[in-house]
């Protein structure tokens, strides 16, 4: 196991150098401690959590950062284990790896995002929700879990956004055993050696296996885990969170207003980061054949206004995404 710090703070250095710092840490420990890279697994945690999608493209799929080329590592086998993460940067583009809104990720790549029920306050679930839709792992290789904080016995079990944490004064150990520790370590087993039940607590699509969190002193069982392939963002809080998924540090654009004109629609998008490229589609219906009048552009400010012609179809659509 190799834990590699990046310097923290809201000052220099920037995301770039510490994405760089962080995996620097990680080939340093191979090179020094000659470690086997065949079968590798990482793990993330709020803001290194956000910096995953992007140290798999750097380590696995040999994609350079802004000081290093990358590598081929986990060719026999490979995890992805997120929990609470913060901002996935734009794909990668603010680490230095390039990216886009498409997270290619290697095919033999099994994938947990995990998000905490009781985290209202700093990390907002759609971050994570964005990363599992939005990456390429098939839906049979990633589950995306929910952890509940349970007060039914003494002391309640918090699943706040630091429930991954240790320290003086944490008293959630029993639901960080169960619902973190445990998982990993299966996910881990299941990826490296196949074991089969191993694969049930690790990506069991709900299984009840994987969603117990063991019980109480009184017998009574501890509030189980949510497990999907399809999260709704509406079923968690709704914030206002430290890092929030519309944050233009996060890289979403949004239509953020639309005035209809005779035989037109002006749609003003915003959220936009200046130097980055996006595409506006429109579409009479939601076929993927039907897409017509794509436009790409690269916004000089954050916020910019596009004309539309409205067909005669009875509906329209239109979206505007990073490629």
């Amino acid at each position: 196991m190799v834990f590699s710090p990046y310097e923290g703070g809201a000052v220099p250095p920037g995301i770039a150098e510490r994405f760089d710092e962080l995996t620097t840490g990680f080939e340093a420990a191979v090179t020094n401690y000659s470690l086997n890279t065949l079968q590798v697994g990482f793990a993330g945690h709020s803001y290194g959590g956000g910096f995953l999608p992007a140290v798999i493209q750097h380590e696995m799929l040999g994609k350079a950062d802004l000081y290093t080329p990358g590598h081929a590592w986990g060719g026999t086998a490979a995890f992805f284990f997120s929990m609470a993460p913060g901002y996935a940067y734009d794909g990668g583009g603010q680490t230095g790896v390039s990216g886009s809104q498409t997270i290619t990720f290697p095919t033999n790549l099994n994938v947990i995002e995990q998000v905490y029920d009781d985290d209202t306050n700093v990390a907002d679930p759609r971050l994570a929700i964005d990363i599992f839709y939005n990456c390429t792992t098939l839906n049979s290789e990633k589950d995306f879990l929910t952890v509940y904080g349970d007060s039914h016995g003494t002391p309640p079990q918090v699943a706040n956004h630091f429930l991954p944490n240790s320290g003086s004064g944490v008293t959630s150990t029993s639901l960080q055993a169960w619902a973190i520790f445990r998982h990993i370590d299966a996910l881990a087993d299941y990826t490296f050696t196949g074991d089969t039940n191993a694969g049930v607590i690790a990506l069991g699509n709900g299984a009840p296996t994987e969603r117990y969190e063991g019980v109480w002193s009184d017998g009574t069982n501890v509030v189980p885990m949510g497990v999907t392939d399809i999260p709704n963002p509406t079923n968690y809080y709704s914030g206002p969170y430290v890092v929030q998924w519309s944050d233009l540090a996060n890289g979403p654009p949004q239509i953020s207003g639309t005035t209809a004109y005779p035989g037109q629609i002006v749609l003003v998008v915003s959220n936009l980061l200046s130097g980055h490229i996006y595409v506006e589609q429109t579409s009479p219906n939601l076929t993927v054949g039907d897409w017509s009048n794509t436009i790409d552009f690269i916004p000089v400010q954050l916020s910019q206004s596009f004309t539309n012609a409205i067909t005669a179809f009875p509906s329209q659509f239109w979206r505007v995404f990073a490629p």
